[in-house]
């Protein structure tokens, strides 16, 4: 869940005319595209204190989830969104807070390209909602944002790390059949583990690996595996092998199935004439 907390008057929005002069002093392969621009005016103009989620989001464009997702990390590049964490006093991971800025200079563009190791902070996750947040804002408003989840926050930078994920087997499979996630795949996996489990999260993995999916359709296949898991209330790993067995002998019967039609429709093949 996106939460966007921003200061508007009336019924219209304030825009820089210079908001993206940013672009003019980019190297050329480092420019924001005009998708990616769109998507900073569609995010600005949403009204204060207006939450969504990113899939009902895409549903408002004929941009797909995984396209949006690569416009806003454009954004993100150029400072444009700021993602952050935050804790409560007790340590315990919260939402991500996505913050909108309207003037951005070329030091985030630099911070943003400085490499980063490891994986961010895992901890004991409590993920439920996603605040976005413009820089436009009183600090009333903040702080009233910060406390609707409860428990003091501490905010966290989302490129921090932590050796705790290192003991995710869902990180490492990953990593060994795609590469080192990015932003939004981690995001990704962090959800999937709290939702459902790292066990099952790996285990979906192995299968897509098994499967040869690419790094290109893995959050789409993934996100099938996961959802139909949970939609027949699968929440162990022995549940998830016993169904995947059953799917692969499924498979292999209507396999076999098929093939023996096509034999039974060659053997019965329609007189034609001679053949000589």
């Amino acid at each position: 869940m996106v939460k966007i907390v921003k200061q508007y008057n009336k019924d219209f929005t304030l825009v820089h005319n210079t908001i993206f002069k940013i672009n003019n002093e980019l190297p050329e392969d480092k420019r924001l595209s005009f998708k990616a621009m769109g998507i900073f005016m569609y995010l600005w103009h949403l009204p204060s204190d207006w939450s969504f989620m990113e899939n009902e989001l895409v549903k408002h464009g004929r941009e797909k989830l995984t396209a949006f997702r690569n416009g806003r990390e454009e954004l993100e590049k150029a400072g444009f969104i700021k993602k952050k964490r935050c804790r409560n006093d007790k340590g315990q991971l919260l939402d991500y807070e996505w913050v909108l800025n309207d003037n951005p200079t070329l030091d985030n563009l630099k911070q943003a390209d400085k490499p980063t190791s490891g994986y961010p902070i895992l901890g004991e996750p409590i993920l439920d909602n996603q605040q976005l947040l413009s820089t436009n804002y009183t600090k009333d408003e903040l702080d009233k944002v910060r406390s609707s989840s409860g428990g003091s926050k501490i905010e966290v930078e989302s490129s921090e790390n932590d050796s705790n994920n290192e003991s995710n087997k869902s990180f490492t499979s990953y990593e060994r059949l795609w590469g080192f996630p990015n932003a939004i795949a981690t995001e990704d996996l962090l959800k999937w583990i709290n939702d459902y489990s790292d066990e099952l999260v790996n285990y979906a993995i192995e299968i897509a690996g098994h499967n040869n999916v690419s790094s290109y359709g893995a959050y789409k296949y993934l996100d099938t595996i996961l959802t139909a898991w949970k939609k027949d209330n699968i929440t162990t790993i022995e549940q998830a092998k016993k169904q995947n067995k059953e799917h692969s002998n499924r498979m292999d019967r209507e396999f076999k199935q098929r093939s023996n039609n096509r034999g039974l429709k060659k053997k019965n093949k329609p007189y034609n004439g001679l053949d000589f």
